[in-house]
């Protein structure tokens, strides 16, 4: 009966992952030198202190490899965080948008690598370098950043490579890499060649959503004179017919902006009225 009814008892699963949980030196420095290939390009915009404060983390991590150390407390690194959410409140006034994306994700990518010590740890290491290498294109789409980018791709997919068999050598494991990227590269031809190449972002936010200017403009965004700089663009010319108003009387009404589509304030689209709604009162002047 004990025999009939263990034989009805459901097998145990195998283990989810035959690798062990420690991270080793070699996939701790392959990973580490996809993260720094990662964040290379994007020292040129973000600000000073978080890229002094992800190459304060990467060498922290660095030195605990080479010493065989535990990663610090998870409060610890909690706390760090949200220190650093504090800044990159602080430096941007806001969380939306490209520049200050970017900049969390730089150091939470760094944060996350310093309490890297499992294989599932690793992988969510490489995906977030991956993620950072697709955004740089966002700031700079020349060819010594494209470089780099790629570089940074043959480093990352190498740290899969040096997770998945720890056996090959630093050798073979580029050696495979490299084949995979020659592997994927007719399908980057095919794409780059039958994607449609779009007007703007495919989430519908401009590039400059969070960063406005003086002057006049058609359009306003929500939110799009958060960070207003001064715009030297000549806004109009106006030529007068005799002796010119004082200053203090050089007035324009600028395009009122009435119509709202969910997104973006416009100005009216009906048609203007011949006769103004308003008697002038004072000196009358022509100009064009």
């Amino acid at each position: 009966m004990l025999d009939a009814v263990a034989a009805r008892l459901p097998r145990g699963r195998p283990a989810a992952s035959v690798l062990p949980p420690a991270l080793d030196r070699d996939q701790g420095l392959w990973l580490l030198g996809a993260a720094a290939l990662t964040l290379l390009p994007h020292l040129a915009w973000l600000p000073l202190w978080t890229s002094a404060l992800c190459g304060a983390l990467l060498a922290w991590r660095a030195l605990l490899l080479i010493e065989q150390r535990h990663p610090p407390w998870s409060l610890l690194v909690l706390a760090l965080g949200v220190a650093a959410a504090a800044g990159v409140r602080y430096s941007f006034g806001h969380f939306f948008g490209k520049d200050p994306g970017i900049a969390l994700l730089a150091i939470l990518l760094c944060l996350k690598l310093l309490e890297t010590d499992s294989a599932r740890d690793i992988r969510a290491g490489v995906f977030l370098c991956f993620f950072l290498q697709l955004a740089v294109f966002l700031g700079d789409q020349s060819l010594p950043v494209a470089a780099l980018a790629l570089c940074a791709t043959l480093v990352s997919v190498t740290a899969l490579n040096a997770l998945a068999d720890r056996t090959a050598d630093n050798r073979e494991r580029l050696r495979v890499s490299a084949l995979l990227l020659a592997h994927a590269l007719p399908f980057m031809l095919v794409i780059f060649v039958l994607f449609p190449r779009l007007p703007g972002p495919l989430w519908g936010l401009p590039a400059d959503a969070y960063s406005g200017l003086t002057g006049l403009s058609e359009t306003m965004s929500p939110g799009s004179i958060s960070n207003l700089g001064e715009s030297g663009a000549i806004a109009f010319r106006a030529e007068f017919d005799g002796t010119p108003p004082p200053p203090a009387q050089r007035y324009w009404r600028g395009p009122v902006l009435t119509e709202f589509d969910g997104f973006t304030w416009h100005a009216a689209r009906s048609a203007p009225r011949t006769e103004p709604a308003y008697a002038p009162d004072g000196p009358v002047y022509d100009y064009l």
